[in-house]
């Protein structure tokens, strides 16, 4: 599931990664200072939002590992969380007849 999330946010930093590019395009097309200083601003963001898809990956990486190692030292607890999350769903799915 954080995989799903993680793949999200990614997809999400890419868009507007790319937008950023084609707004720096589009103000190097523009003549003059404030075009400069936008341009400028734009690359700002643009390295920014880079290092947070950098860190937010190596973030997801670690917890991902974390959750592996987890499991693998402990495999009888996610079983009977497993068990015991369809003992719930099945009680709440059977419902009443009267």
């Amino acid at each position: 599931m954080s995989h799903l999330h993680t793949d999200r946010l990614r997809n999400d930093l890419g868009q507007i990664s790319s937008d950023i590019e084609r707004l720096l395009r589009d103000a190097a097309d523009d003549a003059g200072g404030l075009a400069q200083e936008t341009k400028d601003k734009l690359q700002a963001v643009r390295e920014q939002l880079m290092e947070l898809e950098r860190d937010t990956a190596e973030r997801a990486g670690k917890r991902l590992a974390r959750a592996r190692e987890r499991v693998r030292e402990q495999p009888w607890l996610l079983i009977g969380t497993i068990a015991a999350g369809a003992f719930l769903l099945g009680l709440l799915g059977r419902g009443r007849i009267d």
